[in-house]
């Protein structure tokens, strides 16, 4: 019998290409758009990061890890 090829369902693994990096003296971050909210994490500077989506002054963002998490977006510095 001839067996069939294995077909992988899982999505193509895309390069990664950061569009912010942190600025001098980190951010914090946050699970949600919500400054009322304690911060989870602190990024540090220099930390390459992917801009998902932004609501109003914040930016939903994720690291070459897979971490996600929002910022103040003003504070980026974008990528040239």
């Amino acid at each position: 019998p001839v067996e069939a090829a294995a077909v992988s369902t899982s999505a193509p693994e895309t390069a990664w290409l950061p569009t912010h990096v942190v600025p001098a003296g980190g951010v914090v971050a946050w699970d949600v758009p919500d400054p009322a909210r304690p911060p989870i994490a602190r990024l540090a500077e220099r930390v390459e990061l992917i801009v998902l989506s932004q609501a109003g002054a914040w930016a939903q963002v994720r690291g070459v890890n897979g971490w996600t998490g929002w910022v103040d977006g003003r504070l980026l510095i974008q990528r040239r």
